[in-house]
C-alpha cells in the first residue's frame, strides 16, 4: 500500500492574487483543456502557490511543470524552486 505524503501550509489572504485567478485559468486551459478553476494562494512566508482542478496521466508530468510556470510567469512572475 502506498503512503499519501501531506503537506500543510499556512495561507494568508491575498486581494491581488484572487483578482488574477480567472488569467491563470486561461493558460492553464492552454495545457489542459478540461481543467476546472484555478486557486491562486500565498503562504506566510511569502510563496506563491496554485490549487488546480484537472486530471492527469502518468505521461502528463512534464505538461503539468509547464503548465505550473506560464501560470507564474503570467501572474505572478515567481518561479518555484525545485
Amino acid at each position: 500500500m502506498r503512503k499519501t505524503k501531506a503537506h500543510f501550509v499556512d495561507v494568508v489572504p491575498d486581494a491581488d492574487l484572487r483578482k488574477k485567478e480567472a488569467m491563470a485559468w486561461v493558460v492553464v486551459k492552454r495545457f489542459f483543456p478540461n481543467a476546472g478553476p484555478v486557486r491562486l494562494y500565498r503562504t506566510v512566508e511569502g510563496r506563491v502557490g496554485c490549487q488546480l482542478d484537472l486530471t492527469v496521466t502518468a505521461g502528463d508530468r512534464k505538461r503539468l511543470h509547464q503548465a505550473y510556470k506560464a501560470i507564474m510567469d503570467a501572474v505572478v512572475a515567481e518561479r518555484r524552486s525545485l
